[in-house]
């Protein structure tokens, strides 16, 4: 960290608390930047698993901005605290298609993921998104209900009868509206029951 002008007698503060801002108010440019680049990256890293999709995204936007800006520190250092900005949004400013934007709006975006990769939402047809939408509502349902039973995160044959049940009931019926998920279906599931310890497992069993 010191090779990189971060001084690690300055005690780390989260990302996205006021303090944050006020500790790099009157720090220069290029001081302000090696913070922000290494808070922003310490906070994907530490949420990724909770919602991959997303933050996979805002990893690609902190590359381009690092790259592209590289040479100004004053306009780094702005794009840096928009980016700082959107991340406190989350998904709150994106279109959530009736969705839960906590614990829906993560699936959909693995889905989406996984069969067209880094193709924006808003950029995929209608027919497509409205699939995605229907086998994450479909994907959801099942998950909460399979989770409430005693030590389901304890359990490997559960977590497998929820996978199966993923694949044959949610996933194969749908391979004629997309081939994909067909192809796709078990490394498809087997993502999806990653995801759902982190949104639905025992830590968050308020859902």
């Amino acid at each position: 960290m010191v090779s990189k002008g971060v001084d690690p007698k300055i005690p780390p503060t989260p990302l996205l608390s006021d303090e944050f801002l006020i500790n790099l108010k009157d720090k220069p440019s290029k001081e302000k930047n090696e913070f922000y680049r290494y808070a922003i990256i310490e906070y994907i890293r530490t949420h990724y698993v909770e919602d991959p999709e997303f933050y996979e995204r805002f990893s690609d936007k902190l590359k381009k901005v690092l790259e592209e800006y590289k040479e100004n520190w004053d306009l780094l250092a702005r794009e840096l605290e928009n980016l700082r900005t959107k991340l406190k949004e989350g998904r709150e400013s994106e279109q959530n298609f009736g969705l839960d934007r906590r614990t829906e709006m993560p699936f959909l975006g693995l889905i989406k993921q996984q069969v067209f990769g880094k193709t924006l939402l808003e950029n995929l047809g209608e027919n497509d998104i409205n699939l995605l939408v229907e086998v994450t509502r479909d994907v959801v349902s099942i998950i909460k209900r399979e989770t409430k039973y005693v030590d389901f995160w304890g359990n490997y044959h559960k977590q497998k009868r929820l996978k199966s049940y993923i694949i044959t009931n949610i996933l194969l019926p749908k391979t004629k509206d997309n081939p994909l998920l067909y192809d796709l279906r078990n490394q498809i599931a087997q993502r999806i029951v990653e995801l759902a310890y982190h949104i639905f497992g025992e830590k968050h069993n308020e859902y």
